[in-house]
């Protein structure tokens, strides 16, 4: 996926793309950036750091589409997805 250039549409793939629209939504919407990395990664095939360029650090996106990825494991998997506690 990395170079991708996320301007053409695969058929197979927009299955997917809708599945991580249901995903954002459930989740508190497109807004948040957790769900804008994954839609613009997993969805639409950016790279990270295309998806990062202007919105975080590239240090940072690694980090958050990580928790997109744990996010969306636990939705599929039907459980919430646990938090850090603070000690």
């Amino acid at each position: 996926m990395s170079g991708s250039s996320g301007d053409h549409v695969v058929p197979g793939n927009e299955h997917c793309r809708r599945r991580v629209a249901e995903l954002a939504d459930a989740r508190g919407g497109h807004g948040s950036i957790v769900a804008s990395c994954a839609w613009h990664v997993i969805g639409l095939e950016w790279s990270v750091r295309r998806w990062a360029a202007g919105r975080v650090r590239c240090t940072a996106a690694g980090g958050i589409l990580i928790a997109a990825l744990s996010i969306i494991e636990a939705h599929f998997a039907g459980r919430r997805p646990s938090l850090p506690t603070t000690p």
